[in-house]
């Protein structure tokens, strides 16, 4: 039996390098093909969370931010659809009122987050391994 072959960029599994795989999940049906993930810049202010702050540990949030702050962003980065002109948190609530406190210590540094932007063409495959993972 030949070995898997992963590709990135898009979610393709296959075994037969003479035929391209015609969907990403070796022929049973759950996995279509996706857009590669990538992050993008997004303004904190534009963000909002159906969580609230107070769900939190605010010297966690408040830790959590001044690191954020020392490395550009956080090892676990927000997932946002967006929403018209803005973005609304559906992974990564702690990260991103960490980041309105950030914003709040440096306001400059603290401006824009790295996120991961839900696109049309990887939204539903992204919330399904978000669903999977228990990230929410």
């Amino acid at each position: 039996m030949p070995p898997e072959r992963f590709v990135m960029g898009t979610i393709a599994i296959g075994t037969n390098d003479e035929e391209p795989p015609n969907r990403g999940d070796n022929g049973r049906g759950r996995v279509q093909l996706a857009k590669k993930l990538m992050l993008s810049i997004v303004p904190v202010k534009r963000i909002t969370s159906d969580v609230p702050a107070c769900n939190f540990d605010p010297n966690e949030l408040e830790i959590a931010g001044e690191l954020s702050l020392a490395i550009g962003g956080f090892c676990s980065p927000l997932v946002l659809p967006r929403d018209g002109d803005n973005y609304k948190v559906v992974s990564g609530h702690f990260q991103f009122h960490a980041a309105v406190l950030a914003r709040k210590l440096n306001p400059r540094a603290g401006e824009n987050i790295p996120a991961i932007v839900l696109e049309a063409e990887n939204q539903s495959v992204i919330l399904a391994q978000i669903k999977i993972l228990k990230v929410a």
